[in-house]
């Protein structure tokens, strides 16, 4: 039902919006400016629809500009926003539909965009990613360094995988055919503080320490619940993760070893 706004914590609400856009991906946050904010917007599941894109508001979700858009089959999943520079936004199109006979999950609208000026112009990246028909795409920005870029990005042919750049997205390459259920998860995460430290959110919890060329079992000796869809890494002490999953929340203090 579109998008809320607190002003005291979380103790009330306001209705700012964007009702038919249905269902949002992702809202990213200016760091200094807490008017100015950007909401991923996936659209109707069941039907075309327009109001779909990425939403930008400049004084705290009166009024709303549509500031990316494909077509009424196309939406956005996810967004990123360089720590160091939040004028560069990176955004996933996703096109996606359900009917009662079943679930289409990409299509030629998809693809990677991103922005420079703060919303106002996007270019979408190509260079070394799938070519054919992408589905969902997940983006993390490394914090430390705004160059280094990981996605997920779902495609047929086995052409899919995690993706790495290193200029900002201008190039990819491949690192790693890991994608577990790319239509349920599409959730990376690098470490605040190493870039080939990673983490991938799927049925179970994997994590990388070679810049995703190889995964491990991050699920820790006593086993957590399964699916994960959220991860937060503390930037001043990479050894604190917290994890959302379909069984609540699980905090790690030993860099995913053991779970609470």
């Amino acid at each position: 039902c579109g998008v809320f706004r607190s002003v005291d914590g979380g103790d009330s609400w306001q209705d700012v919006g964007l009702f038919e856009s249905r269902h949002v991906g992702r809202i990213k946050l200016h760091p200094t400016d807490p008017d100015i904010a950007y909401v991923a917007a996936v659209g109707d599941l069941f039907a075309a629809n327009e109001d779909r894109g990425v939403y930008r508001t400049d004084d705290g979700g009166t009024t709303w500009q549509r500031v990316l858009f494909v077509d009424e089959h196309t939406g956005a999943i996810d967004l990123a926003m360089d720590p160091l520079d939040p004028n560069t936004i990176f955004a996933a199109m996703y096109q996606r539909r359900r009917t009662s006979a079943g679930f289409s999950a990409s299509g030629g609208g998809g693809g990677l965009y991103r922005s420079m000026d703060g919303g106002n112009s996007w270019e979408e990246l190509t260079e070394g990613l799938p070519t054919g028909e992408k589905g969902r795409i997940g983006i993390d920005v490394y914090r430390g360094d705004g160059d280094i870029l990981y996605v997920t990005v779902e495609a047929a042919d086995d052409e899919g995988g995690v993706f790495r750049t290193d200029d900002r997205g201008d190039t990819w390459r491949r690192v790693s055919t890991d994608n577990p259920r790319p239509m349920y998860f599409s959730l990376i995460r690098i470490d605040p503080n190493n870039p080939d430290h990673l983490y991938l959110g799927g049925t179970s919890l994997t994590a990388s320490d070679d810049g995703g060329k190889s995964w491990r079992d991050a699920d820790g000796d006593e086993v957590i619940h399964v699916d994960h869809h959220a991860l937060w890494i503390d930037p001043s002490n990479s050894d604190h993760v917290i994890v959302g999953n379909d069984g609540g929340v699980a905090s790690s203090w030993d860099g995913a070893q053991n779970w609470r």
